[in-house]
């Protein structure tokens, strides 16, 4: 019997909000480098936000770009595996405006 595999489609689907694509912004600018919740607060300029809200950003980024995108580093933060540094410069690119 042949077992289907679902299709991935690449770029991936953008639903991300404006919150979650600041957050993936910080995590591409930081190169690889683990990113504390409080950082990426402040380097996303979400300091209004709660610190917890970060989770639930990495949670949708991780949706949009596989469950291996952003790896936890436990007591630390996170950081954005550099195989998916294209795919959320894609997403990222889709939300520059651009030049008509």
């Amino acid at each position: 019997m042949l077992r289907t595999v679902p299709r991935v489609e690449f770029p991936p689907p953008n639903d991300l909000s404006p919150t979650d694509l600041a957050v993936l912004g910080v995590l591409v600018r930081a190169q690889g480098r683990v990113v504390s919740r409080a950082t990426i607060l402040r380097l996303g300029q979400l300091r209004h936000l709660a610190e917890r809200r970060c989770d639930s950003c990495i949670v949708a980024i991780r949706r949009a770009l596989g469950a291996d995108a952003v790896i936890t580093v436990r007591g630390r933060g996170w950081r954005l595996d550099d195989a998916r540094i294209d795919g959320a410069n894609l997403l990222l690119d889709r939300q520059r405006p651009t030049a008509d």
